[in-house]
């Protein structure tokens, strides 16, 4: 039971590091913003996501999975009918 319990407090701890590394990630590159404000009533604090930047760079993601893609078009062989054996050299055994 304590074996159990272990694994599913390893996994969320897990889960809980690669979110924080993703908001930090975000934060670092532009995509989201914190902000505060104080007035004599309130504070506030607000959260904003720069969208179009999240999608310049899913443009750019999608762009170069493309351009991989072809490029593993480009170098990869695909056999025909044509591609079979042209000549048959014969191999002389090793002497000793």
């Amino acid at each position: 039971m304590q074996q159990i319990m272990l694994v599913f407090l390893g996994a969320g701890a897990l889960v809980l590091v690669t979110l924080a590394g993703i908001f930090g990630l975000g934060l670092y590159l532009g995509w989201f913003r914190i902000g505060s404000r104080k007035s004599a009533a309130n504070d506030e604090f607000t959260f904003t996501m720069d969208e179009d930047r999240i999608e310049e760079l899913d443009k750019r993601a999608h762009s170069a999975k493309q351009d991989l893609e072809n490029q593993a078009k480009d170098e990869c062989v695909v056999p025909d009918e044509n591609m079979g054996v042209q000549e048959v050299v014969p191999v002389k055994p090793l002497q000793k």
